[in-house]
């Protein structure tokens, strides 16, 4: 006949190296999960971002377009009214166009420090994604630590199945 104790203590072990092994497994596959969730959002994000410095470009491109426009309709006008007067249109005109050059600097600085703006963004969502990413790798095991880990359980629960089986007798 089997020693009682013997199998106890095999059942036990076996148990225990199972769900030790399927603990590692289910860690890994979480993390893998979880990694997976951080790019897709980043990349969303990213993308979003990127959109974002699109409409930014664009909106100031037409803001510029416009202003320039209106600044030569006002040069017209004062060359006209000037010529019907029957006077110079120099300072005027000059005025004018130094209005619209600081206008046009100053798009250009708004649309600079959107865009750089969003440029933080990106990197905070890169810097986001990746912490997002460290945290779940680093709730895996490593295959030493998981190794060590299961073949301790399991000496435990062979411990305990063996002295539970000799209580058996």
């Amino acid at each position: 006949m089997c020693n009682p104790a013997l199998a106890v203590m095999a059942i036990t072990t076996i148990a225990s190296v199972a769900t030790g092994v399927t603990s590692y497994v289910q860690s890994e596959n979480v993390a893998d999960a979880e990694k997976k969730a951080a790019e897709g959002a980043a990349a969303s994000d990213y993308q979003q971002a990127t959109l974002q410095q699109d409409q930014i470009n664009a909106a100031a491109g037409q803001d510029m377009t416009e202003r320039l426009r209106q600044s030569l309709k006002e040069r017209a006008a004062i060359r006209v009214s000037a010529g019907e007067a029957g006077l110079t249109t120099g300072r005027e005109e000059l005025a004018s166009y130094q209005s619209a050059s600081k206008d046009v600097a100053i798009m250009e600085a708004n649309r600079s420090s959107g865009v750089e703006q969003t440029q933080v963004e990106k990197q905070a969502i890169f810097a986001n994604a990746q912490g997002r990413i460290n945290t779940a790798q680093s709730r895996v095991p490593s295959p030493f630590m998981a190794g060590l880990q299961i073949s301790t359980s399991a000496a435990a629960a062979g411990a305990q199945g063996y002295a539970a089986g000799k209580g058996l007798k």
